[in-house]
């Protein structure tokens, strides 16, 4: 989190001239990262064992594994992310698969195309909740067209695209699972869950900074109501003199 600084005068947050470099991802450890790593190769592995099995080893398949490959490093490094969960992976996909696919033939191969293809999945990834940036790489394939120029070209938004999809999602759930991490992730039930005031300062505070955070508001409100109770139970610790009883 980058450190910001208040000014009392005019009530307005400013941040540090140079961000200082980032030390790494909040809450994890060197046994996430090494964990993390290993289900990410072996799970695109899989993925592409998978695939061949049904497509042997076309260029088809071939052309999805490297967005995969992207959305593996969301699964198993940042589980807890919003654009991780099973509803934006699956329908980024699909969406993705179906826009590239139509842009392809009705405006043709091309840069403009190309640029058509993702704005238009971003778009329609971020109107209907399903953000998952990876998914892009698969709405550009589309639109490129090469080998699916040779298959029913419907059939590639379906197999392999989703194919892959779903295995990946199975070996995710199942890895989190081993691992004792709740996958899909859920806000863990709490009395601190933050009131409809907190909720309103929370969404002015975001406004002020000009910033979009990659954390979803309730586990953004837990933490942030998680802090202000450890400081209360410090203040009473301490007591009215400031000494610890």
């Amino acid at each position: 989190m980058r450190r910001v600084r208040h000014q009392p005068r005019s009530g307005v947050l400013t941040r540090p001239r140079w961000p200082r470099p980032s030390t790494g991802l909040a809450g994890a450890t060197p046994r996430d990262g090494a964990l993390a790593c290993l289900a990410a190769g072996g799970s695109v592995l899989l993925v592409a064992a998978v695939a061949s099995l049904f497509h042997g080893a076309g260029a088809g398949p071939a052309e999805t594994v490297p967005a995969i490959a992207a959305s593996a490093i969301l699964l198993f490094v940042l589980p807890g992310s919003p654009m991780s969960q099973p509803w934006p992976v699956l329908g980024g996909y699909a969406l993705a698969a179906v826009i590239g696919l139509l842009v392809g033939r009705e405006v043709g191969h091309g840069a403009g195309a190309d640029g058509l293809a993702v704005a238009a999945a971003v778009a329609a990834m971020w109107l209907t909740g399903t953000l998952h940036p990876p998914a892009v790489g698969i709405a550009l394939s589309g639109a490129i067209g090469g080998p699916f120029d040779d298959h029913d070209r419907w059939l590639f938004a379906l197999t392999p695209v989703m194919l892959n999809v779903v295995t990946l999602l199975v070996l995710a759930w199942a890895f989190h699972r081993l691992s004792r991490r709740p996958y899909p992730h859920r806000a863990p039930p709490t009395a601190l869950e933050p009131s409809a005031r907190d909720r309103a300062e929370l969404h002015a505070l975001l406004r002020e900074l000009h910033e979009v955070l990659d954390v979803s508001e309730d586990d953004l409100g837990l933490l942030l109501r998680a802090l202000e109770e450890r400081e209360r139970e410090r203040d009473v610790t301490r007591g009215p003199s400031g000494v610890t009883r």
